[in-house]
């Protein structure tokens, strides 16, 4: 994975500096790559989730606490149906009660709302760029956004999100950690407990060997192979496993 972030937004607001930057990860030989996308307010690393990417799955977390919610104008699909062209993507961003009083999350509010058009253009506009085989091919890729969906005054209630397809793994702010259905919002949700996350360097996991999900039992070994979201990291790589 590349270590350098690349710019793609900066905005000198009222109340401090607002930065978005990325860095591709998974570049292939067809010169292609993803993105990781990172937010940072007054020198703070805002926690950052696409709910949109998931239908309506993750809309529980997102109305959790019913936290102050300011909505950047962005066509987002919310219907929860399988994806269509012609909407907006962008990510809600949570600013911590502990970093950030109302007024400043107000203040932050204001000014990517007065700065929505110049932040469109960029999201839209900038190319995240790497080099492989030695420097010898480059990789581009987009950003994927056309902007920032919403700011949350909150802690983010999800601290880590893997999954590839049908089947998400989410890990909560206080450590219980889900496998949860991920399909559209016209089949039933489902979802289950496996495990929980402890502190250590690395966290630990403690985590059912076997989970009955679907109507049908899993093995949890194969599920360490589910990559994270943003980044790709696997979940094996982010957590020492103690089965339970």
């Amino acid at each position: 994975m590349a270590s350098d972030f690349q710019p793609i937004a900066r905005l000198d607001c009222p109340g401090g500096e607002f930065i978005a930057d990325a860095r591709p990860w998974g570049e292939n030989e067809a010169g292609g790559s993803r993105a990781e996308l990172r937010y940072r307010y007054r020198g703070v690393v805002l926690a950052a989730i696409r709910y949109e990417a998931y239908y309506k799955n993750l809309e529980p977390w997102l109305r959790q606490g019913s936290p102050r919610i300011y909505n950047l104008g962005l066509n987002l699909d919310t219907s929860g149906a399988s994806k269509t062209s012609g909407y907006d993507q962008g990510d809600t961003l949570y600013l911590p009660p502990s970093a950030f009083s109302q007024a400043e999350v107000e203040g932050l509010f204001d000014c990517l709302h007065r700065h929505q058009a110049a932040l469109r253009d960029s999201f839209e506009r900038t190319e995240i760029t790497s080099s492989t085989l030695l420097g010898l091919m480059k990789t581009r890729t987009g950003t994927g956004r056309n902007g920032v969906a919403r700011l949350v005054h909150a802690d983010a209630p999800i601290t880590a999100l893997y999954g590839s397809g049908w089947l998400l793994i989410v890990v909560e702010r206080g450590g219980r950690v889900l496998v949860h259905a991920n399909l559209t919002a016209n089949n039933p949700t489902e979802s289950a407990v496996w495990g929980e996350v402890m502190p250590g360097k690395p966290p630990v996991l403690r985590a059912r060997r076997e989970l009955r999900f679907d109507g049908q039992m899993h093995d949890g070994a194969l599920l360490l192979n589910e990559p994270e979201t943003s980044t790709g990291r696997r979940l094996r790589n982010d957590f020492r496993v103690e089965w339970q």
